[in-house]
């Protein structure tokens, strides 16, 4: 295939460099220990603020948001998954989720040329006017998630090629020892791409992601002000900031390759804080009336069903590819649509209020909303909601007394645009120490309890809050400032400004002008125009993945521990 050929339209180029669940917490205790030199050396030439995230604080939504500068409910991408319409089924959400335009295809449209490495929710991968490589979304090595399709032979062939996540966090729980090395094998793969394709082909704007600091804040968390320990056994105290170390050492090799007339922004799309309990939230509904649950399978279905399993294992050991692709042509003719699955087949909606899909929201199950709905619209909705809301906050963990859920949010209070209708009725913060747990997770990490026991233990050490990191160094950026506060969405318009464009009014974003000097925002104030193709659109149902692509995704997001 013919190579990429690309050059830059500009003698200002614009790199940002995301460094998932990066978080001030403990990058500033390490440049104060003089162990972060180059992440220093942005922030004292820079400017630099705790980046706001959304709600939810997931990499998805978060990392959509930040690409477009519009909040969720009006790009769409909500959470991992996304509710099908007049159903209790879902499916996961991957860029034919997102009904708004990213920056790198505004940026394309203008006649810019863009490089985009990683981003969450980019499969399949945008025809941007440069290469892309897809993130997490993406289902498999062999499928389609490079543009130009070219490069993955050409990668293969440079530098080995480019690896998606494949290691099981989980099992890998009982040996920390294979999943501190998995991570730098990934880290190490992510930085040979970023560096071969900066060097090969340089671009106006390049978008480059890591994920290592957040696996390993997941895995090895411990509380920066003491008292949290990473439950791993061993010595792996130091983990996390050993991986904070090797990604400020990878970030200041590829910033070799700009200069001080270029802009640099370091993202990431949220911070973290500590795990020591999971809470079983459909089992606290449950509990609580709003939701009726089905008794465990008998044992002789639990055998009927596994039997199955093994059945289609071995048909498709022994059929032809062909003839396989034949019959997972006719299984999904029979379901609602490609890939989709049920996360609640244990609750009995015909008698249920409330459920919980996933980790930060409540669903109520309206009556002609949901296919089985029992929740009156009006009154008695806006009623239950306000019960649940007050019944959430006042949730104690009956061990130490302490508040469970930190806020908890009316959707319309959080959640706005075209889109938020997929979004949950009720939203939640987890306080320091706690977070979800679903019930088929707790069987995949084999957690002995009762089925009354609500707070049990959690795989993670960390999870998700909501401040992040934005660190910004240009030439038209103000040095040694810290700004008192930025959003998300503010990225991508302040990237867009900086570049010389005209910025959407669909952004909600606005730009950071605090951290611009104030001499060139005189010469040059921002310039805001409607941009063709911009505006939110209903996303297609049922497009997202084939069943076999959908397994292949939900199975990488169980290993990572981001699917129940």
């Amino acid at each position: 295939m013919k190579s990429l050929e690309l050059k830059t339209t500009s003698d200002k180029r614009t790199v940002v460099i995301g460094i998932d669940g990066a978080t001030f917490d403990v990058i500033d205790p390490l440049v104060a220990a003089g162990r972060l030199p180059h992440l220093a050396y942005l922030m004292s030439h820079g400017s630099r603020a705790r980046l706001l995230s959304t709600i939810p604080p997931l990499s998805p939504v978060a990392w959509t948001s930040l690409a477009t500068g519009m909040q969720p409910g009006k790009h769409g991408i909500i959470d991992f998954l996304r509710r099908r319409a007049d159903s209790y089924e879902v499916e996961l959400a991957n860029a034919l989720s997102r009904g708004a335009t990213p920056i790198w295809q505004q940026l394309s449209l203008a006649g810019r040329t863009v490089g985009v490495i990683n981003v969450p929710m980019t499969y399949p991968p945008d025809r941007v006017n440069g290469f892309m490589i897809s993130g997490m979304d993406s289902p498999r090595q062999n499928s389609e998630l490079m543009h130009p399709a070219s490069l993955v032979e050409e990668l293969r062939r440079e530098i080995g090629g480019y690896r998606l996540e494949d290691m099981d966090f989980r099992s890998m729980g009982g040996r920390p020892d294979r999943l501190v090395k998995g991570l730098y094998e990934i880290l190490d793969n992510r930085f040979a791409v970023s560096r071969y394709l900066i060097e090969r082909y340089p671009t106006d704007f390049f978008f480059t992601v890591f994920e290592a600091v957040d696996r390993a804040q997941h895995n090895f968390w411990k509380n920066p002000a003491g008292g949290d320990e990473t439950g791993i056994p061993g010595d792996y105290s130091g983990v996390v900031e050993e991986v904070y170390q090797k990604v400020d050492q990878k970030v200041g090799i590829l910033l070799k390759q700009f200069g001080p007339q270029d802009n640099i922004f370091i993202v990431s799309d949220h911070g973290f804080a500590s795990i020591r309990k999971g809470v079983r939230v459909n089992l606290w509904l449950a509990g609580r009336g709003y939701q009726t649950l089905r008794p465990p399978l008998p044992f002789y279905r639990r055998a009927h069903r596994e039997i199955g399993n093994l059945a289609k294992r071995a048909i498709k050991s022994v059929l032809p590819e062909g003839a396989v692709s034949v019959l997972r042509r006719d299984r999904r003719n029979t379901r609602p649509g490609s890939g989709s699955f049920n996360v609640l087949p244990n609750v009995d909606m015909r008698t249920t209020q409330a459920f919980a899909i996933s980790s930060y929201g409540i669903y109520l199950n309206v009556r002609g909303r949901e296919p089985l709905g029992t929740v009156e619209p009006g009154k008695h909705y806006e009623s239950l909601r306000e019960t649940l809301i007050s019944e959430l906050l006042a949730l104690e963990d009956p061990a130490t007394g302490e508040r469970v859920i930190k806020e908890a949010f009316r959707r319309e209070e959080v959640m706005t645009g075209n889109l938020a209708h997929w979004a949950p009725d009720i939203y939640i913060l987890w306080n320091d120490g706690y977070f979800f747990m679903g019930e088929r997770q707790k069987a995949l990490l084999n957690i002995k309890t009762t089925d009354r026991e609500v707070f049990v233990p959690h795989n993670w050490a960390g999870q998700h809050h909501r401040e992040g990191v934005l660190i910004m160094k240009g030439p038209f950026i103000k040095a040694g400032r810290t700004l008192p506060n930025a959003n998300i969405i503010d990225v991508a318009p302040t990237l867009m400004y900086l570049m010389g464009l005209e910025i959407p009014r669909e952004m909600d974003g606005m730009v950071l002008e605090a951290a611009i000097e104030s001499s060139y925002l005189r010469s040059v104030p921002p310039c805001y125009k409607d941009y063709e193709g911009s505006a939110p659109n209903e996303p297609a149902e049922g497009e997202s993945y084939s069943e076999e692509e959908a397994a292949a995704v939900r199975a990488r997001l169980r290993d990572l521990g981001y699917l129940d």
